[in-house]
């Protein structure tokens, strides 16, 4: 074959095969055209739905109802059905439950496995003969799954309260010898746990402002009734558990916080909520006086130690407001009932002790001061001042007090108080002579105090404590009571060698005051001497200075909040410094304040 007849065969061969796939390739695209058309036209028809209308949400019942599946009226503040059953109605929002405790919802059972396939049910397990004998019991271990019951401390750490239990339970049947890898069978048997509430038990029946005051009472005023605030130790945080055995307890606790919220908000420049915690407080205050009244007839010693305290803590309230009104009254009705507590030799209850004797030392140290300004002291029974029980009530909270007074100190500046007042033995028959030498013993034995031993021997403070500061503190206060003294009998400062003048006393106390920082925690504690030594200063300088250091404690030192009482101390120094001061305009050189403020009858507790 020539090269022609090959080349036209080739080109022959080449047409007829593109022919066929032009061919094959017009086919598969018709088939594609056709089933996508095919689709497209399956979509057309398909219905389009328009999307649901999402309903509103209905109001939720309130907890109770929801848990009980009943119709909910949904009345605010309060579900009617719940205050017609006689239940505590918890509200429509979220419920907040221990992190310990079983919700009420659950179905809790008790569940065990069997780890051992047994050839007939009830059969005894024979023992080896390598073994000594013994009898298994039939009684098998049940095991709880879920949460099991806690304990009180798991589900309160910090108070001590009783959880209502249910005595109804019955335990799980165990033989002694029952091993708890033993076989058991199944066994479904409903148990019994301790019904503990959805809330504090120490806030039932509390309302939303009062659980407010309670938390605010336990983390401010507990820390502004000491003077380090030992969160374990702290004395006065433990009556906060007894407010639900005592009702005048949770009164007088409630009504001290919205005290103290009332006059921190007036400081802040917050009028309505001051207005509002000031009406809570007074009429929580008339309730702790009514329902007091009602537990007077208690003779048990548990009731007078609480009653004690709410007595106390109603002289608190008054210093909180403005150191003014019936504290008198509060603290010889607080006296009487430590009378009877202390000289009659009881035993208190160890949980109980710290806060009893914490509180008796705040009474008759409010008692000491409330004697240097409001004059009369006399008493029909001043059997507890004597050298043994006064001292013994005030050294064992001597670790706590917020004054830092020793208590020798205090206890001179009562006997001078009384010796002025006509409720001592020393009589005025020999123109005064008696009680000049009994002034200058009193003044002899302030002089000599060792402060610093007093300090560094305190049982009690916590390792962290300004030691330095304490005794600066202490000092302050030994340097006023003698001041105070000479400003009673002037007569005093001529038996003493060398002789004692206000003047020099003056710097002395002003001396020890400014070794503490304004932002220090003990400043709280020098409120008493900065006003005896501003009242007694004729310095325009210390005048100022004194008023600093007052104004500091009420507004600048972050370790304690505003007290009604220090506003009102400075107050007074400005009425003293203005009569003083017309005094000397009128050539009146001997003015005696102290002798002068007594002698009006001033009903001012100045700590």
């Amino acid at each position: 074959m020539s090269r022609e007849a090959k080349q036209c065969l080739f080109v022959q061969s080449y047409l007829c095969l593109y022919s066929s796939y032009l061919q094959g390739r017009k086919t598969k695209t018709a088939v594609m055209v056709t089933a996508t058309t095919a689709m497209t036209l399956q979509k057309s028809h398909v219905k389009k739905t328009p999307p649901k209308k999402q309903k509103a949400s209905k109001t939720k019942a309130c907890y109770n109802c929801h848990r009980k599946r009943r119709r909910c009226d949904k009345s605010l503040p309060a579900c009617l059905k719940c205050s017609i059953n006689g239940e505590q109605c918890l509200g429509y929002g979220i419920v907040l439950r221990w992190a310990a405790c079983i919700s009420p919802t659950s179905t809790t059972t008790t569940k065990t496995t069997n780890k051992t396939n047994f050839n007939t049910a009830n059969t005894n397990v024979a023992s080896s003969s390598s073994a000594p004998n013994h009898t298994t019991s039939n009684t098998t271990s049940a095991t709880t799954t879920g949460v099991s019951s806690p304990t009180l401390e798991e589900t309160i750490d910090s108070f001590i309260v009783e959880a209502p239990i249910d005595s109804n339970v019955d335990p799980l049947p165990r033989a002694p010898d029952d091993d708890p890898d033993a076989s058991s069978q199944i066994i479904k048997r409903p148990v019994n746990f301790i019904k503990i509430p959805l809330t504090d038990p120490l806030l039932n029946g509390l309302s939303t402002k009062e659980r407010w005051y309670m938390h605010h009472f336990a983390t401010i005023v507990c820390r502004d009734l000491v003077s380090i605030d030992q969160k374990e130790r702290n004395p006065f945080r433990a009556i906060i558990p007894l407010v639900r055995n005592f009702d005048y307890l949770q009164s007088v606790v409630l009504a001290t916080a919205a005290m103290h919220l009332s006059t921190l908000h007036k400081y802040q420049g917050r009028s309505l909520p001051s207005e509002s915690a000031l009406v809570d407080a007074l009429m929580l205050k008339s309730r702790t006086l009514h329902l007091l009244r009602a537990a007077l007839n208690d003779d048990t010693l548990t009731d007078k130690a609480m009653i004690l305290s709410a007595i106390v803590f109603l002289v608190n309230l008054d210093l909180i407001d403005s150191g003014r009104g019936g504290w008198k009254a509060h603290v010889e009705a607080a006296r009487r009932l430590i009378s009877s507590l202390y000289l009659t030799k009881a035993h208190l209850d160890g949980a109980i002790a710290p806060l009893v004797n914490a509180i008796a030392a705040d009474c008759l140290t409010y008692r000491i001061y409330g004697s240097t300004i409001s004059g009369n002291t006399s008493s029909s029974d001043d059997s507890i001042d004597d050298g043994l029980v006064l001292p013994y009530i005030l050294q064992n909270a001597e670790a706590y007090s917020y004054h830092c007074a020793p208590p020798a100190i205090l206890q001179i500046i009562l006997s001078a108080s009384q010796l002025c007042s006509g409720s001592s033995a020393v009589l005025e028959t020999d123109g005064g002579a008696e009680r000049i030498i009994t002034a200058a013993a009193l003044l002899h034995k302030a002089r000599n105090f060792d402060v610093q031993t007093w300090v560094y021997n305190i049982k009690g403070l916590p390792p962290d404590d300004d030691l330095e500061v304490r005794v600066s503190v202490a000092s302050a206060h030994r340097a006023a009571a003698c001041l105070f003294v000479l400003l009673l009998v002037p007569e005093a400062g001529l038996l003493e060698l060398p002789l004692l003048e206000p003047k020099d006393l003056v710097q002395e106390i002003l001396g020890h005051l400014s070794c503490i920082p304004e932002d220090h925690l003990h400043l709280k504690g020098t409120v008493w001497p900065t006003f005896v030594v501003g009242a007694e200063t004729d310095n325009l300088n210390e005048r100022a200075w004194c008023l600093e250091r007052l104004v500091a404690v009420w507004t600048k030192n972050p370790w304690t909040h505003p007290w009604g009482y220090v506003h009102t101390a400075m107050e007074m120094l400005q009425e003293i410094w203005r009569s003083k001061d017309l005094a000397a305009q009128q050539g009146d050189d001997g003015f005696n304040w102290l002798q002068r403020l007594k002698a009006t009858g001033n009903s001012c507790l100045i700590v």
